[in-house]
């Protein structure tokens, strides 16, 4: 590697970085293959259906814990939880999991007054993607 400035040779590699020796400017950043990358995508290529299903299923579950506790409505989680449990596969297929935990605990909460402005920043989503994804949900709830 020579130095783009002074030409030199003498570039060494120092914390991550090459640095020139002559001059003492950094000349770039070491660039490592990301191994853990390799491993993730390699276990994401074994995971089943059932289980990557199961796993957005958990997920989604954490989420509506999460924004009841930050609600201060631990009594919630569980009716959420029994909505999210009844939905169909169909219901929320595609869609954020962070999304529809808010429209479900939204749909529970409703209920005892929180509008959507403070479930969605209790989930940190915009109300909007609360209102739109909460409409789509009611569609399998009648």
């Amino acid at each position: 590697m020579r130095c783009v400035h002074c030409g030199s040779e003498r570039v060494v590699l120092a914390d991550g970085e090459y640095v020139c020796t002559e001059r003492g400017t950094v000349l770039g950043y070491e660039v490592r293959p990301l191994k853990w990358a390799e491993s993730a995508l390699r276990a994401l290529e074994m995971e089943s259906r059932a289980t990557l299903r199961a796993k957005y299923n958990l997920v989604v579950e954490h989420y509506i814990a999460t924004i009841c506790r930050r609600l201060g409505e631990q009594v919630l989680v569980e009716s959420a939880l029994a909505l999210f449990r009844s939905l169909p596969k169909a219901a929320w297929q595609g869609k954020s999991p962070r999304a529809v935990a808010a429209a479900v605990v939204y749909l529970v909460a409703s209920r005892l007054g929180y509008t959507r402005r403070a479930v969605a920043d209790a989930a940190k989503v915009s109300p909007l993607t609360v209102r739109d994804v909460a409409g789509e949900l009611k569609k399998y709830l009648t």
